[in-house]
């Protein structure tokens, strides 16, 4: 019997060409493939390990979180100057408004500065808000304002329920960026919120950050 040529193989009795023959290599091919599947499934859970260890750990640094914010706010330049948003209100408020607004800025108690401050700030658009560093929520949620960050999670969020509760105002996560979480409140609230929060003693120990307006009336 003769011996079947080169490049062929003997199968039931017939010649047939060696590509024919279901060669082992795809099964090596495959498990080349699995170990590399592997290793990048490895390599992207160490670094989604790494990004939960820093935003949900972050409470551990509240320091390096305050220096962040404060770097952030020295670095902001306000869009409008303080005279510049005082003539936007007078353009925009209505008479019986801006003697109101005189009445309030010529006490001296926190309680008539705030109003009267809220009275020039809803005047302005959102755009104009942002240059003076307040912050309105997005769309779906108008007439709202960021009032802080801090680290995603349950304690902060019970810590933050806990110190608005006296005053009735309530807080919602809007923004969330590497396990870091935006909260905001009604814009009518936002002051005695800030009052609120910064009376709190346990929030520098959670990383909450308040947002710092760059606008006052004096």
């Amino acid at each position: 019997m003769s011996s079947p040529p080169n490049g062929a193989h003997k199968l039931d009795g017939r010649t047939v060409p060696l590509f024919q023959v279901a060669p082992p290599w795809p099964a090596a091919s495959d498990a080349r493939r699995s170990a590399r599947w592997v290793v990048w499934m490895k390599t992207a859970l160490a670094v989604a390990s790494v990004l939960w260890f820093v935003g949900c750990c972050g409470h551990q640094t509240p320091r390096a979180h305050q220096e962040h914010a404060a770097n952030q706010t020295a670095a902001r330049q306000p869009g409008l100057t303080r005279n510049q948003v005082l003539q936007l209100f007078r353009d925009r408020a209505t008479p019986d408004r801006i003697r109101e607004f005189e009445r309030l800025r010529s006490k001296n108690d926190p309680d008539s500065q705030e109003q009267a401050l809220k009275l020039v700030l809803f005047q302005l658009k959102d755009e104009e808000l942002r240059s003076i560093g307040v912050l309105p929520s997005i769309s779906l949620r108008p007439n709202h304002w960021l009032i802080c960050r801090a680290p995603c999670g349950a304690e902060v969020n019970e810590a933050l329920a806990r110190a608005l509760q006296p005053q009735r105002i309530t807080t919602e996560v809007v923004g969330v960026n590497l396990l870091i979480c935006v909260f905001d409140v009604p814009r009518e609230d936002f002051f005695r919120a800030r009052r609120a929060l910064l009376s709190a003693t346990n929030l520098n120990a959670l990383g909450v950050v308040l947002l710092e307006p760059m606008f006052t009336l004096e």
